[in-house]
């Protein structure tokens, strides 16, 4: 800053300057009082400085002028501090502040020059407020979100789960009419199930509450996963699935979230077949690029207008939109899909015109060093022999607990964690399926105790749970959970794992 910019500072009254010697006498610039709203007093003590200091500033500043006094260091410092105004309100200032030698080069006392920085201070606590305000406010939406999907899909596991094990004859032999009912009522759960899932993935990403959970993940064994998922849908329509390899081997692996892809392709899959007439192909190719893996569906559906393809990955939109359509559909899949797909840095595109189907393209980046893929051991039921389930509402222990007695296992039942540290004290089971919200004791107290005590520490724990959130993964798992399972969970999945679990231990 130049003497004629220094000038028009002054001026303005941005800095005001100061000087005090050792024995206390001092000069502060017609600006230091202004800044304090305080008429000139001319030449005057030390004292006009330090007893306006705010007490918790004082101390410290004073401290460290006098160990440069004490030292001589001569460069200049920095330091901030607050001085009571005439109205009696504490403002921030800003300093630089030297030690000045007389002429045999002794200490003598110090000048500096200040500028008042009270407004940006002032700013930086709003700021601090307001995102500790943010703060709180998405850890309440959190969970809200995770309570909503605890609440909805609690009813709906019971739904399902007793409609499952009658179909597979838990409770007897059924009549044609019968199995009709039930078929109906799993499709239906099924569907409701679907929505609400894709309800809740939508509102935890527009909220920035969903996290990836990345790992090995073959590209080719994803991309059956979605095919099997989807073939069902395929099957009532009488359409043809299939899958197209392109540069894509079947040891390629890459670093995805697998559930996350799985449902974009599955949502891609499912609404190709929607909008595919009968007898139609779907096609899905896996295709490695320079720099993505791309995933392109192709169906032989109606195909897509213009004005509508800038809107199809907006939420609650669809093509076939209005009182007269013939699909059904909340319009959701779309939007989930482009953002799954923006979570992992990737893009989505839609080649379409009327008449000719669509082709949707999900390009997910390759990772620079994807290690190899982990074999995992096909899941048998050999080793599996003592379960507890642990679950405060009785309805949802049922279906699993049938299902894995008439596999030979034995099972036992806890309705809350007092009891269940209880049974597992007298005879530890191999494995342990946890619910995570119980009253009283909830799962992640169970766990804690477990893990101190020798008995229960060769305990494989499943968290079993209809809260979902990534963050009640991820604080599961560090707590030593061993599997997270959200509900529903098919009856079979959760007793592959289990057995898989005792055999790895």
């Amino acid at each position: 800053m130049t003497e004629h910019d220094l000038a028009l500072a002054r001026l303005a009254g941005r800095v005001a300057s100061f000087r005090w010697s050792l024995s206390g006498e001092a000069t502060f610039s017609s600006e230091w009082w202004a800044q304090l709203n305080l008429p000139d007093a001319g030449p005057t003590r030390l004292e006009a400085f330090t007893s306006r200091l705010h007490e918790d500033d004082g101390p410290h500043l004073l401290s460290r002028l006098a160990a440069i006094g004490a030292s001589g260091h001569a460069e200049p410092f920095e330091c901030e501090y607050r001085l009571r105004s005439r109205t009696g309100e504490f403002r921030w200032f800003r300093a630089a502040v030297q030690l000045e030698r007389d002429a045999a080069g002794a200490a003598s006392g110090f000048r500096g020059a200040q500028v008042d920085i009270h407004a940006l201070r002032s700013a930086e606590s709003r700021l601090l407020t307001l995102n500790v305000e943010l703060a709180r406010v998405a850890s309440a939406r959190e969970d809200f979100l995770s309570s909503m999907s605890h609440e909805l899909r609690t009813p709906l596991n019971a739904v399902l789960g007793q409609a499952q094990a009658m179909t597979e004859g838990t409770f007897g032999s059924l009549t044609p009419p019968m199995r009709e009912a039930l078929d109906v009522i799993s499709a239906s759960g099924a569907h409701l199930l679907s929505l609400l899932n894709t309800v809740l993935d939508l509102a935890r990403l527009e909220a920035g509450a969903m996290t990836l959970v990345r790992e090995q993940v073959g590209v080719a064994a994803v991309a059956q996963e979605a095919l099997h998922v989807a073939r069902p849908l395929a099957a009532k329509k009488q359409v043809t699935l299939e899958l197209v390899k392109v540069r894509c081997d079947a040891d390629d692996v890459a670093w995805f979230d697998r559930l996350r892809v799985r449902q974009v392709l599955v949502n891609l899959l499912s609404n190709a077949v929607k909008f595919s007439p009968e007898s139609s192909v779907v096609r899905l190719e896996v295709r490695r690029e320079d720099e993505a893996w791309a995933f392109e569906v192709t169906d032989a559906g109606p195909g897509i207008d213009r004005a509508d393809q800038l809107r199809l990955f907006h939420p609650f939109v669809q093509a076939d939109g209005g009182r007269a359509r013939r699909h059904d559909g909340a319009g959701l899949g779309l939007a989930l899909v482009k953002r799954l797909v923006d979570l992992h840095g990737g893009s989505v595109e839609l080649s379409s015109e009327p008449g000719k189907g669509s082709q949707f393209t999900a390009r997910l980046p390759i990772p620079p060093d994807a290690p190899p893929l982990a074999p995992t051991p096909a899941p048998s039921l050999r080793a599996l022999k003592s379960v507890l389930i642990v679950d405060d509402n009785i309805v949802n222990v049922e279906p699993l607990k049938r299902y894995l007695a008439r596999m030979g296992v034995e099972v036992r039942t806890a309705e809350n964690g007092p009891q269940a540290l209880q049974l597992v004290a007298t005879r530890a089971p191999q494995v342990m399926f946890l619910d995570w919200h119980m009253p009283g004791m909830d799962g992640l107290e169970v766990i804690h105790r477990m893990k101190q005590e020798v008995w229960s520490r060769d305990v494989r724990i499943i968290t079993l749970t209809a809260l979902v959130g990534d963050h009640v993964r991820a604080e599961a798992l560090a707590a030593g959970a061993d599997a997270f399972l959200p509900k529903p969970a098919r009856l079979a999945e959760a007793a592959a794992l289990a057995d898989s679990l005792v055999k790895r231990a």
